[in-house]
């Protein structure tokens, strides 16, 4: 009996960190169930945090309005200290 009652709080914990890195906090208590606790935090870990997913560049800076803006070619983000776009080579003008 015990042992089942720290097989679901282990799943609840589990659920309760899913829910708190945006994701399906149900799904994964569901899954900690079905399988085990610890292979489900396991999973959950190895799935990392996706709350903070925003876009970034190549050298892994956050794209935001402040740093990038629209080529006006071919739409695509550059940054806006670029003389040129990295995509279609189109000169732009540097904003800062």
């Amino acid at each position: 009996m015990e042992v089942l009652l720290l097989w679901v709080g282990f799943a609840v914990a589990v659920g309760f960190l899913a829910a708190k890195w945006q994701r399906s906090g149900f799904g994964w208590f569901f899954l900690a169930c079905l399988i085990s606790p610890l292979l489900a935090g396991i999973f959950l870990l190895i799935g990392g945090d996706v709350s903070d997913k925003s876009p970034r560049d190549e050298t892994g800076n956050r794209i935001t309005p402040d740093t990038h803006v629209h080529c006006p070619d071919c739409r695509e983000l550059v940054r806006k200290d670029a003389r040129k776009c990295k995509h279609c080579q189109a000169a732009l003008v540097p904003q800062n």
